[in-house]
């Protein structure tokens, strides 16, 4: 990452603190999980409320240009001010670097559509008192179907966020699916290899 872009990312931080720290007000696992689904790529956002800073980093994407981070950089600005507890460091600038490229994912051409054609299907719920386990079937027309595991924490305020997800049975035919409903760095790298093409 170079140091414009650091520097971007760390200012980042402080404007997307208030929409991310604790901000999801779901009461329950399930309400967390369908708001996901209803937001990607439609409310980026509004989908960046519903995981935890170490969901951004946990997913790995770390390509982002200095035009992308500025141009988000600059839409949040106007919604909010800076958070004075906002994290700094290493760390801080890492998970910046990780809500900005997750943002900038689903704004890519094609993406909201595509999420759009994802059929979703409640398999299993388990909720205790600080942690919940959400399973689902995700399928779309022509493609076969996953299964995708989401593992939720209580957030500061009492309500849930995603701070996990997994996926299971995805074949070549549904990666494309797969990177749609949770964008993650392995994903673009294994449907880069099945497409034939850089991954970089």
């Amino acid at each position: 990452m170079t140091g414009r872009l650091a520097r971007a990312c760390a200012l980042v931080v402080l404007v997307l603190a208030p929409f991310t720290n604790g901000c999801s007000h779901e009461r329950t696992p399930g309400e967390v999980v369908h708001r996901y689904f209803a937001s990607l790529g439609r409310d980026p956002i509004r989908a960046a409320s519903l995981v935890t800073g170490s969901f951004q980093i946990r997913h790995g994407l770390r390509h982002a240009t200095g035009a992308q981070v500025r141009s988000w950089t600059r839409r949040l600005r106007d919604g909010t001010s800076a958070s004075p507890a906002a994290p700094s460091g290493q760390a801080a600038r890492t998970r910046a670097e990780g809500e900005i490229l997750w943002l900038a994912t689903q704004i890519k051409e094609g993406y909201a559509e595509r999420a759009a054609r994802l059929i979703v299907t409640p398999l299993s719920s388990r909720e205790g008192s600080a942690e919940a386990e959400i399973a689902v079937r995700i399928a779309s027309p022509g493609a076969p179907a996953f299964v995708q595991r989401f593992f939720l924490v209580r957030a500061s305020n009492g309500g849930w966020q995603i701070d996990r997800i997994d996926q299971e049975g995805v074949m070549d035919a549904s990666l494309a699916d797969a990177f749609v409903a949770s964008p993650t760095d392995a994903t673009r790298r294994r449907l880069a290899a099945v497409l034939g093409v850089p991954a970089d």
